[in-house]
This record gives C-alpha cells, structure tokens and sequence, in this order.
C-alpha cells in the first residue's frame, strides 16, 4: 500500500454563531470537497440543503430520524451516512438499569450539556422516583 495521497482538511468554525453555517455550508461546497463532516444537527442540517452530492458524515447524540437527518437508520437514503448514540433516546434505559442495579441507592447525579435532553431525562427520572434538581 502506497502512502502517495495527500490529505487536506479545512476546518469550519462558526464561533457559536449557527446564523453563519449556511454561508460555511455554501464556501465547502464551492470548495468542491470530497466530504463533509459535521458534528451537530444544526450544521448537518445546513450541510444537506446545500448539497446533494457530496457525502456528509456525521456523529450526532440525538435520534438522525426523528431529526429529519435520514429516511431510516438502516437505509438512509441521501448523501449522509454517520453514527448516533442516541443520548437522551436511551437515558430511559440507562436510568432503569442503575436503578436495577442499585435498588438501595436514594438519588444519582446525572450531568447533560445540552438543554434539550434535559426534560427528557427528568421526566425519566421522575418516573423511577430519582429525585432531580
């Protein structure tokens, strides 16, 4: 295997600003790269409207179906291709299992960095008598 190819990355920033991830969007697919990647459902979002040819890979913590991101899980159908943990889809679970696995425990101490898990998760939290603050 021949090491000859030269790889070049252009990294995108949008300094927080989503205001601006259409623009960004917009300058890689002028750009002609040969793939996106983006992290966050808002950028991929923004990468999919502006192409349709260039595939976009993302990692997400959210369900990409429900987000509009993909058709299916097993057949997405459209230029993104990725991977999701599916984070706040499967706190219910995770809750129910440390509370299984520790009946005695009187509380947990979640911590989440996004502000739209968090309902969910304290609503799944309130459901097996875990207290929240």
């Amino acid at each position: 295997m021949s090491m000859d190819k030269t790889w070049q990355s252009n990294i995108c920033w949008a300094e927080g600003r989503y205001d601006r991830l259409p623009a960004l969007a917009a300058d890689l697919v002028g750009r002609k790269v040969e793939v996106i990647a983006a992290g966050s459902t808002t950028a991929i979002q923004e990468a999919k409207s502006a192409t349709s040819m260039i595939p976009i890979v993302f990692v997400v913590g959210g369900d990409p179906v429900r987000n509009g991101l993909v058709a299916s899980l097993a057949r997405p159908g459209s230029n993104l291709m990725g991977v999701s943990i599916m984070a706040s889809e499967l706190m219910p679970k995770r809750l129910e299992l440390l509370s299984d696995l520790v009946p005695q425990a009187s509380g947990a101490n979640l911590t989440f960095g996004t502000l739209g898990s968090g309902p969910k998760i304290r609503r799944n939290a309130s459901r097996l008598r875990i207290p929240s603050v």
